[in-house]
């Protein structure tokens, strides 16, 4: 067995498709700037991570001219809710014979990689480990085995669905660790929060 892949959902960059609520306050056009700028942030950032296969999972076109970046190989995300392609691009990275699976979004370009390695290691002694978001959904999430049932009929985008996550997983004696709070970017008051270098 493998020790651990990490999957990134990204939406490919786009003009009109990127950052809505972003897009409201700034215009497309900027909105489209600040994306692109996050993904190669992101990308950057976990370049730092040791021992970790990096996979990136897209919505929209095939990408194309991003920076250089450590992703091993790019698959489309499948599935019809965002809960079906997060459950999916998991049982894909433990079908490869990882130990470990995690996902993250592109909307954490400043998330401490040691917060994404102690995720791994939480994972030696719990079947979940999730990082709570400020916005009360999390920003990331791993298992050693295809979990399905925590991604159904989710209201995703609400901010109950941490809560939510964590109840399901005790009904079903699921042992779980939580990270530390991040924040992510959606609007101003996220991007406000982000420092790149």
């Amino acid at each position: 067995m493998k020790r651990a892949a990490l999957g990134v959902f990204f939406r490919t960059p786009e003009m009109g498709r990127c950052k809505s609520r972003l897009a409201v306050a700034l215009g497309e056009e900027k909105a489209f700037d600040v994306y692109k700028a996050m993904l190669s942030a992101t990308f950057n950032n976990l370049g730092n991570l040791r021992g970790i296969d990096v996979f990136g999972f897209y919505d929209g076109l095939k990408p194309f001219g991003l920076p250089p970046n450590p992703i091993i190989e790019f698959f489309p995300q499948q599935g019809e809710t965002l809960g079906e392609r997060m459950h999916k691009a998991l049982k894909l990275m433990l079908g490869f014979k990882y130990y470990k699976a995690a996902l993250i979004g592109s909307d954490i370009p400043d998330l401490p990689v040691q917060y994404i390695h102690d995720a791994f290691d939480h994972l030696d002694l719990n079947d979940l480990v999730l990082g709570p978001a400020e916005d009360g959904g999390y920003y990331l999430i791993g298992m050693k085995r295809p979990l399905g049932f925590l991604f159904d009929d989710m209201e995703w985008g609400d901010d109950r669905v941490l809560g939510e996550t964590i109840k399901r997983a005790e009904k079903h004696n699921i042992s779980y660790a939580l990270l530390p709070q991040w924040h992510d970017i959606d609007d101003l008051e996220g991007l406000g929060q982000w420092k790149p270098d």
